[in-house]
């Protein structure tokens, strides 16, 4: 900024001469009050009430009085108020104020906001521009280029902001940040960061954006983002299934599945009168081939029930009052079609899991895989304790594992048959040899999964195991469930589920 001028005027001065003395000569003596001058000198002049010279350069008007002395009529005030400047006066009106030496005059913000003049020492950075500096050398009125100062351009797409020629400029990093959604504001932090908010009237389903209440090909979910942005949200009293969306009683193609969203909203629920056995759909009241079981809704929908009189025990045929191999166990089918009941006399020990161990121990977890007690499955109540990665739903950490899962020691009575009995849900592979679940006690193998104790049929549904413990009649013993993968490959089941385990002794 060029240097501002200021001109003060001083007033006119009294054009009614003071008596001045003169000497004997003729010549003038000099008058310091003239004018209020403080010790001005006053100059002879030749013609009364013309301009004259003064000989004075902050002297803009001055008369020839009467008594032939040049008297100013205006003087100007050539200071600034800037400590940093010399302030000379040039004559005809015109000033100049200087900067002293590794000082410089320069425009910068007042108080108000508003630019003034002010003084600067050599190096010194705008307040207003960091690509500004103080130059004597370069310019002492005039800003100068800051070059290699550290600055903020502004504009948060860019880091390591430097000033160049002058001007703050930055490296652009904002073609990284774009993520090309439409549903997202792609947002760079100035450090070389991006973020990528999503927009409050849109959801991100997967990598796919969606506007607000537009539903999906099928029509039945819909982008709510009141509640989710990052999953479709199903519209009442339908069911969306596989890429279709169906209204409440709609069968699927076996007849057995029926669109009740009160039930599910994401799949087939069994219909009320039948039963979904091995894939088929069953009418409610047909029998099985045994004759012994039948479709029986209101007890399951997803296995075959004993008929009266009888018990379907493992997918076997039972008589009232028959006895298992143990000879713990009997069909009682007024107490349970699906199970033996213990044998008058015996005593039972049970474990189911609600309070949570009860008694059980379980080794050391492989990388998150090991055994515990779970509240995703249940044979009766709410807990069973599982074999598998309750955060993955699975049992696949990449690596081959086993543990164990160990009773309290047992007492079996000298004399006295024993067993166990408890409910067993498998998500495994079903080939013998590999996903292996074991029964054992020490080092002794008592029961094991393979395709003669557990039929194919039988996976992913809770059916019930005996065990014989008569062999250690007299004994005081403890029961591992041990479980194997033996390979790597195919984990990604659920695992295994054990609950309502009883021990039956003096039976």
């Amino acid at each position: 900024m060029g240097v501002y001028r200021m001109i003060k005027i001083v007033g006119f001065l009294s054009l009614t001469a003071l008596a001045l003395s003169c000497g004997d000569d003729g010549t003038t003596t000099p008058d310091a009050a003239v004018g209020g001058d403080g010790g001005g000198t006053l100059y002879p002049c030749t013609t009364p009430g013309k301009a004259c010279n003064a000989h004075d350069p902050c002297v803009i008007e001055a008369v020839c009085g009467q008594d032939k002395i040049c008297r100013p009529l205006k003087k100007q005030d050539c200071s600034d108020g800037l400590a940093c400047t010399e302030d000379t006066c040039e004559g005809k009106g015109r000033c100049s104020n200087v900067p002293i030496a590794g000082k410089c005059a320069l425009s910068a913000k007042g108080k108000d906001g508003r630019s003034e003049i002010k003084c600067f020492d050599e190096g010194a950075v705008s307040a207003d521009d960091p690509c500004k500096i103080c130059s004597p050398k370069r310019d002492k009125t005039r800003w100068s280029a800051g070059d290699g100062n550290t600055c903020d351009d502004e504009n948060l797409c860019t880091q390591n902001d430097i000033c160049q020629s002058g001007i703050c400029k930055g490296t652009f990093f904002g073609s990284k940040c774009a993520d090309g959604l439409e549903c997202t504001d792609d947002i760079c932090d100035g450090k070389g960061g991006c973020k990528n908010t999503l927009k409050t009237n849109y959801c991100k389903i997967g990598t796919t954006c969606v506007k607000d209440q537009v539903t999906d090909a099928a029509g039945c979910k819909l982008c709510d983002v009141k509640k989710s942005q990052s999953q479709w949200t199903i519209l009442p009293d339908l069911c969306a299934i596989g890429a279709k969306c169906f209204a409440p009683g709609a069968k699927d193609p076996s007849g057995c599945g029926v669109c009740d969203p009160k039930l599910s909203t994401k799949g087939w629920s069994v219909s009320p009168n039948a039963c979904a056995i091995d894939g088929k759909c069953i009418p409610s009241g047909t029998k099985d081939a045994s004759g012994c079981g039948v479709c029986d809704p209101k007890i399951s929908q997803n296995a075959y029930s004993a008929v009266a009189q009888k018990c379907l025990i493992d997918g076997k045929c039972w008589s009232e009052n028959d006895k298992s191999q143990s000879g713990c166990g009997v069909c009682l089918s007024a107490k349970s079609g699906a199970f033996w009941s213990p044998v008058a006399g015996a005593k039972t020990t049970s474990h189911d899991f609600e309070a949570g161990a009860s008694g059980f121990t379980f080794d050391g977890a492989n990388s998150g895989v090991g055994w515990q007690v779970s509240k995703k499955r249940a044979h009766g109540g709410s807990s069973a304790i599982y074999y598998g990665d309750p955060s993955k739903s699975s049992y696949d950490n990449g690596a081959i594992h086993t543990g164990s899962a160990t009773t309290a020691a047992i007492s079996v009575t000298a004399s006295k048959k024993a067993a166990v009995h408890f409910w067993l849900y498998l998500d495994v592979e079903s080939s013998d040899g590999f996903d292996v679940l074991k029964v054992m006690v020490g080092s002794t193998l008592l029961w094991e999964k393979s395709k003669s104790t557990i039929s194919a049929a039988n996976y992913r549904r809770w059916i019930p195991v005996e065990v014989d413990l008569s062999a250690y009649a007299g004994q005081s013993i403890q029961l591992k469930f041990v479980f194997e993968t033996v390979d790597n490959w195919a984990n990604a089941g659920e695992g295994v589920y054990v609950d309502d385990v009883s021990l039956i002794t003096d039976c």
